[in-house]
């Protein structure tokens, strides 16, 4: 039996182990009713200026909104209508890169549902990249978790897989219209999805290091026909940041930052004393 084969068998049964759900409110996982935070919720501690409502991106799109429409609102109303621009972008960009997510993952279970016109570019393109990257794919929308003395966390990969080098390969596929590097959190969700894709892989007989599982970012094209590639690197080192943004997350969700208010003002009255 070839060692993919053996990954394959070895993932398949460690798939039909587990069971991994999302709760209603989307903010944890659960497995085995133990809840698991989600890795966005960790990340998302890093600062994105450019897309956080009220910065550089929503600034540009209210900026030409207003030089586009300013002969057909009164000001109060062009003003108004500008503020708006920016989470109308956003929620349109969710909505497209949900729908790419859903289609390509309802590809991989009937290869012969049928594509909307506005969407054959996208599919064609990831098509054509993942058959040239020779990747044999182990899952698609697979959700994994992480669990160890200090830090635990759930997410789901877009896809996971076995590259010709027999490493196993974690691929995150994105539909945004600005470069992979200016998203520096594409990197820690990847190293994520590689910690517990090792710790998984570590009860497997073929050993699977966490510096030899690849974090591979697509961004898939709307309009253009080339796509965008990238690798995460020495993705070690990045799950080093990631033990550090989990700490931080959880110093800001903790409630002892302070002296409490009775201790204060007891030490203040023993002072006046």
């Amino acid at each position: 039996m070839s060692t993919v084969s053996v990954i394959a068998e070895q993932f398949k049964n460690w798939k039909d182990s587990v069971v991994i759900h999302l709760t209603e409110d989307g903010r944890n996982y659960t497995v085995d009713d133990k809840e698991y935070p989600r890795v966005s919720r960790i990340i998302d501690i890093i600062d994105k200026p450019f897309l956080r409502d009220g910065g550089t991106w929503d600034l540009q799109l209210a900026i030409k909104f207003i030089e586009e429409n300013h002969s057909n609102f009164g000001i109060d109303e062009l003003l108004t209508e500008a503020k708006r621009q920016g989470q109308q972008e956003r929620n349109k960009a969710m909505q497209h890169g949900n729908l790419v997510h859903d289609l390509l993952r309802q590809l991989f279970i009937d290869p012969d549902t049928a594509v909307p016109d506005e969407y054959t570019k996208t599919v064609s393109a990831w098509n054509k990249w993942l058959k040239d990257s020779g990747i044999y794919v182990l899952a698609t929308e697979q959700s994994l978790y992480y669990d160890d003395e200090s830090m635990k966390f759930a997410g789901t990969a877009d896809l996971i897989g076995v590259d010709e080098d027999e490493r196993l390969v974690i691929v995150d596929y994105k539909t945004s219209r600005s470069s992979i590097s200016k998203h520096a959190n594409y990197a820690l969700q990847l190293s994520a999805y590689a910690m517990a894709l090792d710790q998984i892989a570590n009860s497997w007989s073929i050993p699977a290091k966490e510096d030899d599982i690849r974090g591979v970012v697509v961004r898939l094209p709307k309009d253009e026909t080339e796509i965008e590639v990238r690798e995460v690197y020495d993705i070690t080192q990045h799950q080093l940041a990631l033990r550090n943004a989990y700490e931080l997350r959880q110093w800001q969700s903790s409630r002892n930052k302070w002296v409490p208010n009775r201790r204060q003002n007891g030490n203040k009255a023993v002072q006046e004393s």
